[in-house]
């Protein structure tokens, strides 16, 4: 089944890059630029930091660093982590250690509250179960009605024992992340896995997951079995090397593996690529057994070859019998991760 487009990641409108092209009428010398960068710096304007970091990453490097990771520019991250980790990505070897330490740490911590954002819009994570009433429980009015009229008791003849309690449950499942990190997956791309990591370690908090991600060969960023915060697995996707080919086989073979460890039936598995891939073969074959294989097709990363790449995630979702969502940019593929997961 193919879905339209989810809304945006976070319900917070991208910030507008201004082009080079209006910076003509400045003098694009190291000084100028830092000037420049400096003053976005201290307005928080992620967008323009990052045009700017397009001509000198060194510049708005030292910018950053002399401004601190604090007030205005703190806000904006809250506001937009995407950009920051777009920004984090172009200036992060120009920083000292411990400044890009502190740098991602932030972003990270940014990232899993907007990932808890983005998770609570999603419904059907919760199932209603009737059960034997206790002082201060929510009830269902009609059932507790039903079994008055069955009972033939008045409504003076009520008792704690006629009331139906109604309590919540949250339902259990698994589900691996399957992460394209191939040469074509960068800077947005890389915020919107990132996001997507932290939207699937809320909704699976108390449930078996794994995050797996592939170029020439596919990786474990955290198994089944990991007890690996979430943070450190946000931090190393920031600092993937988006390189190499594009094993897809390999990654769902991965995959697969790391969902046999899953002990609940009902698990899930989300791929999220361009439809793309150059070595390790076919991955149809594979895709035939992975039960709940759904796939995030993001149009755009394969260039001139997107329609076949889109054509490619329809057929990998139908032959694992989930869902196929075709998304123009990558922003939108958090809000899809919640979507699947909680259906």
């Amino acid at each position: 089944m193919t879905l339209s487009p989810p809304p945006s990641t976070s319900g917070v409108p991208s910030e507008p890059e201004p082009r080079l092209g209006e910076w003509r009428e400045i003098d694009l010398d190291y000084e100028s630029l830092y000037a420049r960068a400096a003053s976005a710096a201290s307005s928080g304007s992620l967008g323009e930091l990052i045009s700017l970091a397009a001509l000198s990453s060194v510049a708005v490097a030292r910018a950053i660093s002399e401004g601190g990771l604090e007030g205005t520019f703190l806000r904006s991250l809250e506001r937009n982590p995407a950009a920051g980790m777009r920004l984090y990505r172009q200036i992060r070897w120009h920083l000292n250690p411990e400044l890009r330490r502190r740098f991602r740490s932030l972003l990270s911590k940014v990232a899993l509250r907007s990932g808890v954002r983005i998770a609570s819009l999603a419904s059907g994570r919760s199932m209603r179960v009737l059960t034997r009433y206790e002082p201060g429980m929510d009830f269902d009015a009609e059932e507790t009605i039903q079994r008055l009229i069955s009972s033939g008791k008045s409504l003076k003849e009520l008792t704690y024992e006629d009331v139906v309690g109604v309590r919540r449950v949250e339902r259990s499942r698994g589900a691996v992340i399957i992460l394209d990190a191939s040469g074509s997956m960068t800077g947005g791309k890389i915020a919107a896995a990132a996001l997507s990591a932290a939207v699937a370690a809320h909704l699976m908090r108390a449930d078996e997951y794994a995050i797996v991600a592939f170029n020439t060969e596919p990786f474990v960023l955290k198994g089944v079995r990991d007890k690996t915060p979430i943070e450190r697995v946000i931090e190393e996707i920031m600092d993937l090397a988006p390189l190499g080919y594009t094993n897809m086989r390999g990654a769902l073979e991965v995959a697969l593996k790391q969902g046999a460890l899953i002990k609940r039936p009902d698990k899930r598995y989300v791929l999220i690529t361009d439809g793309l891939y150059n070595v390790g073969g076919d991955p149809r074959s594979v895709a035939r057994r992975l039960s709940g294989l759904n796939v995030i097709g993001v149009r755009g990363w394969g260039g001139r070859r997107t329609a076949a790449g889109m054509r490619l995630c329809a057929e990998l979702a139908k032959m694992g019998g989930g869902r196929f969502i075709e998304l123009r940019s990558p922003q939108g593929v958090p809000t899809a991760v919640a979507r699947i997961l909680e259906s």
